[in-house]
Parts: structure tokens; C-alpha cells; sequence
């Protein structure tokens, strides 16, 4: 009935790396029931699921003094996060957070996430390559070819109705069970006349 915790995964991946290191096996024997503290803390306080939250600044929202803990040592570190725990355990929300160990759960933490590069592959939801203008709420036309450039797909689109181009980026994460995107926009110029001749430079660009 013991479920282990700790803040973030990174801990037992270790341990399992040392399991394999030392003892030749790929899980860790008295792993049953796990879960991850940092998670359970960020849904309690429903801060943002894209910032990973420390340990010592969530220790301060919770008003707990970390001046008497040695940070990033393994005693001191356990003690803060069992004050934490206490701080903020929720029975019911606590028993949806738990893991089984099983096969899923390794298959899981072994997979490296990585960015699709591949504008063809199938984790590539091509419903995400347009743009609707942020401005007009209707839909923007592209003016280049999409490239991948620093870890994201990029285009040039231009609003006819508001006379603008727009830097678009939408990056592709593969994770184990689900692929993550990520999209952003730039306004680049306001006037029309250079709209054909950066269109054409940027499709250039794209030539081999």
C-alpha cells in the first residue's frame, strides 16, 4: 500500500538507471505505486502545466520557511516535500494522481520525447498549419512554403483585410501517449506593397 513520491520524475529515472547499472534489471523492486509530487502540487495550486515548479518556490507558496533545510541535499530535500505534502493533501485528488508500476508505466518513462522534423509524418496535424488573424478573426492566406527552422515549422501568411504579414511557428512534440503543439505569431510588416516581394524571397529560401 505504499505509494512512493517524489518532485518531478527525474529521481526515478535514476534509480532505474542504477538498477539496470548495478543489478542488471530494468525496474526497481519495491516500486509498486508512485507519484509525482510536483504534478499533484501544480494541480492543487492550478498554476500553469508549462512552468515546472521548484521545490523551493513551492515551499515559499505555501509559506514554509526553506532557511532551515539544506538544499539539494536528499534527507533535507525528502523533509520539505513531506511538508509540502502535508500542506497541500487532498485524499480524493491525491488517489487520482497515483501510478501502478506496471509495464505502461516504465514503457512510458524510458520513451525520450522528441520534435517531429517532418512535415509528412503522421504526429504532423496539418489542420494546425493555417493562421486566422488575431486582429479580424478570418482566415489568412500563406504566402511561403512551410520550413522547418530551431526545432518549428514556419510560414509567412498575409491578412487581406488588415494588410498584414504574419510570422506563424508551430512546433510538433512527440510524447509517449499524445503530441504536443505549440503555436505562435508574429506580426511582421503593416504594409501591403512588400507583401509579394518578401513572399517570393522567403519561397526562394526554400528552393534547394
Amino acid at each position: 500500500d505504499c505509494v512512493v513520491l517524489t518532485w518531478g520524475d527525474s529521481d526515478i529515472r535514476v534509480l532505474i538507471d542504477n538498477c539496470r547499472y548495478l543489478n542488471g534489471i530494468n525496474k526497481i523492486p519495491f516500486l509498486h505505486k508512485y507519484a509525482n509530487l510536483q504534478s499533484f502540487f501544480q494541480q492543487v495550486m492550478k498554476t500553469s502545466s508549462s512552468k515546472q515548479i521548484g521545490l523551493a518556490a513551492a515551499s515559499e507558496m505555501l509559506g514554509l520557511s526553506i532557511d532551515e533545510y539544506s538544499q539539494h541535499r536528499a534527507l533535507d530535500d525528502s523533509m520539505l516535500e513531506a511538508e509540502c505534502f502535508k500542506r497541500i493533501y487532498n485524499k480524493k485528488l491525491f488517489g487520482l494522481m497515483i501510478q501502478n508500476c506496471d509495464k505502461y508505466f516504465y514503457e512510458k518513462l524510458d520513451f525520450k520525447p522528441y520534435i517531429v522534423a517532418n512535415i509528412d509524418s503522421p504526429y504532423v496535424d496539418k489542420k494546425k498549419l493555417c493562421y486566422i488573424c488575431e486582429q479580424c478573426n478570418k482566415p489568412a492566406e500563406p504566402v511561403s512554403e512551410w520550413r522547418f527552422i530551431n526545432r518549428s515549422f514556419r510560414a509567412i501568411y498575409y491578412c487581406k483585410n488588415c494588410k498584414t504579414r504574419i510570422k506563424v511557428s508551430v512546433a510538433f512534440k512527440k510524447l509517449y501517449d499524445r503530441v504536443e503543439v505549440k503555436k505562435t505569431s508574429l506580426i511582421l510588416i503593416e504594409h501591403p506593397e512588400d507583401t509579394i516581394k518578401n513572399a517570393e524571397s522567403e519561397n526562394s529560401q526554400t528552393a534547394p
